[in-house]
């Protein structure tokens, strides 16, 4: 019969080791998972279904993959009985358009630094969708007004990109509401909105807790020495 497998993809886009993060990171919308027959090529054999789903612009993977590994359970045990019949065949299943062929990379630890200097609020929400169980996204901040003061690494855990723009900058200000976040200022004046963040050795935290505990003091992002 063949041995199926369920990528969390929509294959032929995001064949490799890391499909729904290169997805979420790619700001794809519809996301979802496919059966295939395998072949000796990573996620190259004939298609036998596939599902499209929805992405909600705050999903991270965390939540995703186990989604869409789930519907890809399904979409198995659907599939199996026709397989077992050869009502649905290796040859008979559909092949996939290697011109459309996109690559899901291996992460890198190193990606998970976000560079608002360089990117959207969007690029930098995607990141933090796609990294959020590994590797994770950080940045650097300064507390207070000496620029001689070590940055401190803090984990971004939570993100949303507001509708409104600012002119840029790197002083990080919460916002006026109740439940808002840290609102940082992009290179193109989008704003990324903290809303859970982890300073080193310390618990994950609202913003509005990070800031009850620096009493007065300023926040800035910074860059870390090595950034372009």
């Amino acid at each position: 019969y063949g041995t199926l497998n369920i990528p969390p993809s929509l294959l032929p886009r995001w064949r490799g080791a890391s499909p729904v993060q290169r997805s979420l990171e790619a700001g794809d919308d519809p996301i979802g998972v496919s059966v295939l027959f395998t072949v000796s090529k990573m996620d190259a054999g004939p298609l036998v279904s596939q599902e499209e789903h929805k992405a909600h612009p705050n999903d991270q993977a965390t939540v995703v993959l186990p989604y869409l590994f789930n519907v890809g359970t399904g979409l198995l045990l659907d599939a199996l009985p026709k397989v077992i019949s050869e009502e649905i065949t290796m040859e008979s299943a559909t092949t996939q358009n290697e011109d459309e062929v996109t690559l899901a990379k291996m992460i890198d630890s190193s990606e998970g630094e976000l560079t608002v200097w360089n990117d959207s609020a969007t690029t930098c929400h995607n990141k933090v969708r796609a990294f959020s169980d590994w590797p994770g996204t950080y940045m650097f901040f300064r507390f207070g007004d000496d620029d001689t003061s070590d940055p401190v690494k803090v984990k971004i855990i939570q993100t949303q990109v507001l509708e409104e723009t600012a002119v840029p900058t790197n002083q990080i200000e919460l916002g006026p509401k109740k439940g808002d976040g840290l609102r940082i200022v992009c290179a193109d004046g989008s704003i990324l909105e903290c809303l859970l963040v982890q300073p080193v050795t310390r618990k994950v935290m609202d913003a509005k807790s990070l800031v009850n505990g620096l009493q007065g003091k300023t926040m800035q992002w910074v860059q870390p020495p090595d950034a372009e």
